[in-house]
């Protein structure tokens, strides 16, 4: 166990991250990963979003089924509204279709901003790029908390790939649960809260 709280540490002494061109190219793997994982999302990318992983046969695809991705897909839209002036910050005025304010609402935030910056493309695209780059953010995220302890790069690919893949991960996600994308956060609290900042040099 290096010990970077007392004392002239030396500078060979840090554990350093792998090279930049390392972490694109598992950037691009993960990417990669996740639009296979995620399949056949890429069929339905700008017309239709996911709402569970294996649906029955015959409603495979359906119209706006009152899902649970519906409900994050309104509360991404709803940040973006607040963009435009047309909603107060974490105010949920339209849920339920019931008059008068639904109280406070995270409104998905910080997530809702790659929402809120793609909407202009499209909505759909939007949501659907979130589910995409998900993947692509939990593998990179979990690979650089594992760098420091074991500073080997095929290592620090498998905890990614765990990580990324994991069994909870995909239902959650595919069905419009917060916490399959939020999960990615995991790996940048758990660095933050118990590495050394010179990890990250």
């Amino acid at each position: 166990m290096q010990d970077y709280t007392s004392g002239d540490i030396k500078k060979d002494s840090m554990p350093r991250v792998a090279g930049r061109r390392y972490w694109m190219l598992l950037a691009v793997a993960f990417s990669l990963v996740g639009l296979i994982w995620s399949s056949p999302l890429h069929r339905y990318f700008t017309t239709g979003i996911p709402y569970q992983v294996e649906p029955q046969p015959g409603i495979e695809v359906v119209h706006v089924s009152p899902q649970d991705c519906i409900q994050l897909y309104y509360k991404y839209w709803l940040f973006s509204e607040v963009l435009l002036g047309n909603v107060g910050l974490f105010a949920n005025p339209y849920e339920f279709a019931v008059p008068g304010e639904r109280g406070f609402t995270g409104q998905q935030f910080p997530v809702s901003i790659l929402f809120a910056l793609l909407r202009p493309i499209s909505p759909i695209v939007a949501y659907n790029t979130i589910i995409l780059l998900s993947f692509t953010a939990c593998g990179v995220f979990m690979a650089l908390l594992a760098w420091p302890a074991v500073r080997d790069r095929w290592a620090c690919l498998l905890a990614g790939l765990v990580f990324c893949i994991m069994p909870f991960r995909l239902p959650q996600l595919m069905a419009g649960h917060p916490n399959g994308v939020s999960v990615l956060f995991l790996p940048l609290t758990l660095a933050e809260r118990g590495s050394p900042s010179a990890h990250w040099r």
